[in-house]
């Protein structure tokens, strides 16, 4: 079982906070951060429910997240708890998701749903991405009179050829000579050399992405003057691939979520599509026609 590592400020532990509710695993950790010892207060029933799992570490805000790029091994769930806390999540996400397999932010220790965010997410491994540009095959005819614009959308998605499962394919060792000397000498130090090549490289590569599907997300909700949650961005994202027209959508949009009210027009339509269009274009040549990852 992957560890979870839980940080605090402090000022932030109260009762409300930390309370005989919460359940820890055996293999939690908890960081109760201060830049002063004199500030760390534990009744004891805090002291009972985290059950010594609790490390107390006197350290400035600023320097927190150093503090767990040398102590990380990459595959703890990092969980940030309280107003302070929460705002350096926010602050520092993208530099938070490469120390970590995943992270996430809550006022309360009581984390068991709360939703992962990590920079797994946007590789293009992901059966979102999959789904996504398999919708792309067919190119769409915009009924605007923006041709300029018609065409590069269609010469972007055209690109985009139709992506199956790496599960699905079938793996022939005579394929791929550059495994099969591996496996025939059994180079397994050179494998992970080989990782670490290519690891700062598919960082910066999911990172890249993730902050594109942000972009993409952030002007949604300027034009649209609307907030919605991240499975809904991402069915925006699916049914303005799969719409044709704005009033295609508005009515695939009204059928899917009834609850959130929103009309296209066709000018925000065509650019919200060409974005989405343009994501995995770029997920496309990024990922997919990368033959140095080995």
């Amino acid at each position: 079982m992957k560890s979870r590592i839980f940080l605090i400020a402090a000022e932030d532990l109260k009762s409300e906070i930390c309370n005989s509710k919460n359940k820890f695993r055996k293999t939690d950790r908890i960081y109760i951060f201060s830049d002063s010892e004199d500030k760390i207060i534990l009744t004891e029933t805090m002291r009972k429910v985290m059950d010594g799992k609790e490390t107390i570490v006197t350290l400035d805000k600023s320097s927190i997240i150093d503090f767990f790029r040398d102590k990380n091994h990459g595959d703890e769930t990092m969980y940030f708890i309280g107003p302070q806390m929460q705002e350096l999540f926010q602050e520092n996400i993208n530099e938070i998701l490469i120390i970590c397999a995943g992270a996430a932010a809550h006022p309360t220790f009581g984390v068991n749903k709360v939703a992962i965010q990590s920079l797994k997410q946007e590789t293009i491994g992901n059966q979102q991405y999959l789904d996504l540009a398999n919708v792309l095959i067919s190119p769409p005819v915009f009924s605007g009179e923006n041709i300029e614009m018609q065409a590069k959308t269609k010469d972007c998605i055209e690109s985009i050829p139709k992506i199956e499962d790496e599960k699905t394919q079938e793996i022939s060792i005579d394929s791929d000579p550059y495994d099969y000397s591996y496996i025939l000498k059994g180079l397994n130090n050179e494998r992970k050399v080989e990782k670490k090549i290519v690891q700062r490289v598919d960082d910066a590569k999911a990172m890249m992405f993730m902050e594109l599907r942000n972009r993409f997300n952030d002007h949604v909700s300027l034009y649209l003057n609307i907030e919605l949650q991240m499975d809904q961005y991402y069915k925006f994202m699916v049914l303005i691939l799969k719409s044709e027209t704005a009033e295609e959508f508005n009515f695939s949009w009204q059928c899917s979520e009834p609850t959130v009210h929103i009309v296209l027009k066709q000018d925000i339509f065509v650019n919200l599509r060409m974005e989405a269009a343009y994501y995995f274009y770029a997920s496309n040549i990024i990922y997919g026609e990368d033959v140095w990852n080995y």
